[in-house]
């Protein structure tokens, strides 16, 4: 039986890097492409995918807001995570020289985690756009040799462009991603480390008003469970 997974972004994204190493024996993978964090709660919400993979968080860009404003207005259920090694590279078309780039396309996230990188350019636009491989699809279509964009190796390959530079960010930089969705663990990477653990994680979104009393209270809950607090935004 297929399995049908929503990511935000085209094929050769972040995400479906992601879900591909969560779940490495599934052999019936569907990946469902959607171009906003709303259409990716969309296919889950109304049947077209079972499960989605959501960015939360970034270790150089912090988190990803607009997931967390969905799973509270119209929640979810995490079946899991996973942390991915990201590797931003500069792609271009084919024979493209770094010397010749005057624009370069991505996702926020990406621009931001490479803004060392960018600000290095001389005379360089910056233009952010929906996806990683959407920028990488785009520059197939109506780019130029003074384009690039910035995403994945595995974007490059799967719209035949060429890397000019890998490993762009800062710093070690990975993205947490979340499973959203009831969805079957068996075939996912994480099953049998989760399966030997006696502990689980949970992730709370939650709204406590204006006064500092309310957090408080709340961590005091979590002192008395004797539960440890792995992050608190």
């Amino acid at each position: 039986m297929s399995l049908a997974i929503a990511i935000q972004g085209e094929l050769g994204s972040n995400s479906e890097l992601a879900v591909r190493e969560y779940f490495p024996d599934s052999t019936d993978l569907v990946i469902v492409p959607c171009r906003t964090f709303d259409e990716l709660f969309d296919a889950v919400h109304d049947g077209r995918a079972q499960a989605a993979m959501a960015p939360v968080e970034n270790s150089l860009a912090g988190s990803i807001h607009d997931v967390w404003r969905l799973l509270s207005d119209r929640p979810l259920p995490v079946s899991g995570e996973i942390r991915l090694r990201i590797d931003h590279c500069l792609i271009g078309l084919p024979g493209t020289d770094l010397a010749q780039i005057r624009r370069v396309r991505s996702h926020p996230q990406a621009l931001a985690q490479c803004q060392q990188f960018l600000h290095a350019l001389p005379d360089v636009e910056v233009e952010a756009v929906y996806d990683t491989a959407g920028a990488v699809k785009m520059l197939g279509e109506e780019g130029g040799p003074q384009d690039a964009a910035i995403a994945s190796a595995q974007a490059a390959m799967d719209h035949g462009m060429e890397i000019i530079a890998h490993d762009l960010s800062t710093g070690v930089n990975y993205t947490r991603f979340l499973v959203l969705g009831d969805v079957d663990m068996s075939d996912s990477a994480a099953d049998a480390d989760l399966s030997a653990r006696a502990d689980n994680k949970t992730t709370l979104v939650l709204q406590v008003g204006e006064m500092a009393a309310g957090l408080a209270s709340i961590i005091t809950i979590l002192r008395e469970q004797n539960l440890d607090l792995l992050k608190l935004e």
